[in-house]
């Protein structure tokens, strides 16, 4: 799967490039598209008598000629092969290759009880939604809960949401945090980077519950963070 992602970011980009070049390949029998040229008749003269005669006729025709072919531009294959290069090199050096991590006892993040709680007040990281789904969770067994279940909680309380939903407000929450500290998140064994475990852990033991969902875990500097706002209203 890694391997085939990889082929198709490289045929996009290929593509990106004929496209920003406009690239004109020759083909043969193919004529030039209706490029019409209309010369303007110059004034004649007349020569005087002999083999070339009188001529009063202008050697610039007053009529619609057709452009001629091959004057297009064209590229070689060697030229499109370097530039298609350089365009992945240029991509690489922009971005820092990172060794697939495993989310076990993950925390990059690593912050504090105050630090979470002047996150929790800020509505720039944790909006409504956020604060909701983190209360849902704090409520239930163990401080765990499925996205699934979150959703079925928003469902249920008259705004309808789908996990999906409920996996972006933990992913905004994961990227204003990164992006406030300065860091990058991990990432996992597909290359993409992984924002799911900053609010939340997982429990390595048993990561999924009986129907093959994966538990959300609050930590344990969070949980502090949010019982001593709740204590302090």
């Amino acid at each position: 799967m890694h391997i085939l992602r990889n082929c198709v970011k490289v045929a996009q980009q290929t593509l990106t490039l004929y496209v920003r070049v406009r690239i004109l390949l020759p083909q043969p029998g193919l004529r030039c598209r209706s490029r019409i040229f209309r010369g303007v008749a110059q004034l004649g003269r007349a020569l005087r008598s002999g083999r070339r005669g009188r001529w009063f006729e202008s050697s610039h025709l007053d009529q619609k000629t057709p452009c001629v072919r091959g004057r297009t531009r064209t590229w070689s294959f060697l030229h499109i092969f370097i530039c298609v290069i350089m365009m992945l090199n240029k991509n690489a050096k922009g971005k820092e290759k990172m060794a697939p991590t495993d989310w076990h006892y993950q925390d990059v993040l690593r912050l504090s009880v105050n630090q979470w709680g002047e996150a929790l007040q800020d509505t720039n990281t944790f909006d409504a939604n956020a604060i909701r789904m983190v209360q849902f969770v704090y409520h239930q067994n163990n401080h765990e809960s499925t996205a699934s279940a979150i959703a079925e909680f928003f469902t249920a309380s008259g705004q309808k949401t789908h996990y999906n939903r409920v996996c972006a407000w933990n992913r905004k929450v994961a990227k204003a945090l990164y992006h406030q500290y300065g860091l990058e998140p991990p990432v996992d064994e597909t290359g993409e980077k992984r924002y799911w475990n900053v609010v939340f852990d997982g429990e390595p033991k048993s990561p999924l519950n009986r129907n093959g969902h994966f538990f959300w875990k609050l930590r344990p500097n969070l949980i502090s963070a949010f019982e001593a706002l709740h204590n302090a209203k």
